[in-house]
């Protein structure tokens, strides 16, 4: 199933998640594991007054849960598939790297800016094949071992890759981010990284209690 770009034609392609597919799959199927212990103990902590919310409720509470991570992982493939498939971004790098101007860093970064806008990444950032920064927006933690692999893997392979879960400090706060790593110029050696803030997200995964319950809330929180 998996299928190389042409190093003439690199943003052509749709990208090949074959490989990525458990790691995606192995996410997903944590949290929504999470939910149902979460849920369960909510149930062993009720007493008889609060049972309304029953087994069968919460079997219909994981299962919506699960289809909003299929449908946010979805997205992001999505989204992988628009950029690999944008020439612009191949082309302004190319640019920006045989030159060195600052028109078209700049040019190169408003573009960048435009993606994490449009499709509400906490950064997007070009990197070269050891996960260094060399052009981006937002703010991009120091490199680490994982995301090195990561890059190296859809830079040799020209596949998206999905990082795993990851938490790292922003600032004084710990967030949670997924890394999208798309080869758009892997023949150049480089690789678009759009990281995505999942933490904003699980929470209001498991804050929106969609049943009628006067403790899940609580509990859960």
């Amino acid at each position: 199933m998996s299928t190389n770009s042409d190093s003439s034609h690199p943003t052509n392609q749709a990208p090949d998640v074959s490989g990525n597919t458990q790691r995606v799959l192995a996410i997903a199927v944590a949290i929504a594991l999470a939910i149902f212990i979460l849920g369960a103990l909510t149930l062993q902590g009720l007493d008889q007054h609060h049972e309304t919310l029953n087994t069968t409720q919460l079997k219909a509470i994981v299962s919506l849960k699960a289809d909003q991570i299929e449908f946010r992982i979805e997205k992001r493939l999505r989204d992988a598939k628009t950029v690999q498939a944008t020439d612009d971004l191949h082309q302004l790098l190319g640019s920006w790297k045989d030159t060195q101007y600052p028109v078209h860093r700049q040019s190169t970064e408003h573009r960048l800016s435009s993606i994490r806008q449009t499709m509400g990444y906490q950064a997007v950032s070009f990197v070269d094949s050891g996960g260094q920064r060399l052009l981006g927006v937002g703010s991009y933690q120091p490199t680490s071992p994982a995301l090195r692999t990561a890059v190296a893997e859809a830079i040799s392979g020209k596949k998206v890759i999905f990082s795993d879960l990851y938490a790292a400090d922003e600032g004084a706060q710990r967030q949670l981010y997924v890394d999208v790593i798309v080869p758009i110029a892997a023949e150049r050696g480089a690789a678009l990284v759009m990281r995505s803030d999942e933490g904003k997200f699980l929470f209001s995964l498991l804050h929106k209690w969609p049943l009628p319950s006067e403790t899940a809330e609580s509990l859960l929180f």
